[in-house]
Parts: structure tokens; sequence; C-alpha cells
């Protein structure tokens, strides 16, 4: 039942099974992983990059898009140089918009309580490390 009021919702279909970490895609259902965004939102999940693409004409429908140029179509940013908590809420503090990073970033981060940068092939697929 609406109330006549635009509403913004995002939409989880329960019925998908999570997807195992090392086939995750940071492109989400782009990228063939059906449990990614749009279906809910994950951290690893490139909202940006997908909605970007999308807007240009990329979809699950559309594999002819896939290619160069267009498979390169994004804000550069291909993962969270910060890493992960790992404990709730998982997401890092908000860079300081003014607070320019060192020159040696991210060798300068100390931080023991982040899990390791995640590492990510030209398709935007996660690849586990050597540990």
């Amino acid at each position: 039942m609406s109330d006549g009021t635009p509403h913004e919702y995002l939409r989880l279909n329960v019925a998908i099974a999570p997807t195992p970490f090392a086939n995750i895609n940071r492109l989400g259902l782009l990228g063939n992983d059906v449990a990614g965004y749009p279906n809910g939102r994950r951290p690893y999940d490139d909202v940006v990059d997908i909605a970007v693409r999308a807007v240009l004409g990329g979809t699950p429908f559309t594999p002819q898009f896939n290619v160069a140029p267009n498979n390169t179509v994004g804000d550069g940013v291909a993962g969270n140089f910060e890493g992960f908590l790992q404990r709730f809420p998982y997401l890092q503090t908000p860079n300081a918009g003014n607070t320019p990073r060192p020159l040696d970033f991210p060798a300068a981060q100390t931080s023991s309580d982040t899990y390791e940068l995640p590492i990510v092939d030209e398709n935007g697929s996660l690849k586990h490390s050597s540990k």
C-alpha cells in the first residue's frame, strides 16, 4: 500500500544464497554475481561503477556491452584501501575530506584491526592472497 510519498528501498531477495568469499565480484550482478548489488549491498560491492555502467547500458542482458572501453567506465576506485574492521560495523571511519593521505599510504597504516587489502583482477573479481 502506498501513502503517495516517494520512498527509496534497498531490496533483498533472500531466496538467493550468499556468494562464497572466493567468488565475490565487486560488480555484483554485472559481474555475474547474483547475490551482489542491486540485490542488497555488501561492503565489497562497487555501487558507483555498477550504477555508471548500468546507466550507460550495461546489464546482464547486454553482454556485448562488457567490452573495452565500456568495461573500463567507473570512478577509478576498485577497492577499499583502508580495509575492513574485523567486527561490526566492519566499515572504517570515513576519510576527512580536508586531510590528505600520507605519500606512503597505505604503508603508513599501522592498525592491526583491519583485514589486508582486497586484491581485484581486471574483471573486478576478488582474489585471495597467499596468506
